[in-house]
């Protein structure tokens, strides 16, 4: 695999990852988890942002990772 490939395959395990979260987000018991599952859904969001600008080459020389 190389590193364009694995960069995709991130992708789309974070877009499975944030439709299961909002899968969850809807039974969610009280607003203390919905909080905690929307936080999460932010930081895979965000994730795959940085990971898209990685693949477009669009990325400023990250010096600490955002996830």
């Amino acid at each position: 695999m190389d590193w364009m490939n694995g960069l995709n395959r991130i992708l789309r395990i974070n877009e499975e990852e944030i439709a299961l979260l909002e899968r969850m987000l809807a039974m969610a018991p009280n607003e203390h988890m919905r909080m905690i599952l929307r936080n999460m859904i932010t930081e895979e969001s965000e994730e795959s942002r940085v990971i898209r600008e990685l693949m477009m080459g669009n990325h400023k020389d990250y010096m600490d990772p955002v996830f």
